[in-house]
């Protein structure tokens, strides 16, 4: 077997695999975020909201550089039966869009009274947003989307190349 045979067929079953696995992820953001619409509520405290640059590597041309890229951290802290718990997740999945960080910071500011909703089964699982945002939806498609591709792949691989 040809190494490129080889490869059209590993690369569309990695493909399949991975699909899978982000539409797994995708459905468990979504029921996650579904849930938390009936999680029990306390009252909270923002404790710091602050916006961190943080820099990431990003090739273009084959130029490599940093992009400065600025995230909101939001941290509050609650007490469900008498235990003090902290956490600084607002959503279950961040959407980072340009001035998406500032907003996030002005929305929450440090001393702020918030809703914090929590699992019943664990009390560190907790958001200041509950539900599901439109976006969360995105990742299970773009997971099947994955799978599709790998599958038609499998199913209608590429012409033999007959060069030899």
């Amino acid at each position: 077997m040809k190494a490129e045979d080889i490869k059209s067929r590993i690369c569309p079953a990695i493909l399949v695999i991975v699909g899978c696995l982000v539409v797994v992820y995708g459905k468990n953001l979504v029921d996650q975020g579904r849930d938390s619409r009936d999680w029990p509520t306390v009252p909270g405290r923002v404790i710091a909201s602050e916006i961190v640059r943080d820099y990431q590597p990003v090739e273009s041309r084959g130029i490599s550089k940093d992009q400065t890229v600025y995230n909101a951290l939001v941290k509050y802290e609650f007490w469900v039966n008498g235990k003090r718990h902290e956490s600084n997740r607002v959503h279950f999945l961040e959407a980072n869009y340009p001035g998406s960080a500032h907003i996030m910071a002005d929305r929450f500011s440090t001393g702020q009274a918030v809703t914090v909703s929590y699992s019943p089964t664990d009390a560190d699982d907790c958001v200041l947003e509950p539900g599901v945002r439109s976006y969360y939806l995105l990742v299970p498609l773009v997971g099947l989307g994955m799978v599709v591709c790998g599958a038609r792949m499998v199913i209608n691989p590429p012409p033999e190349n007959d060069d030899d």
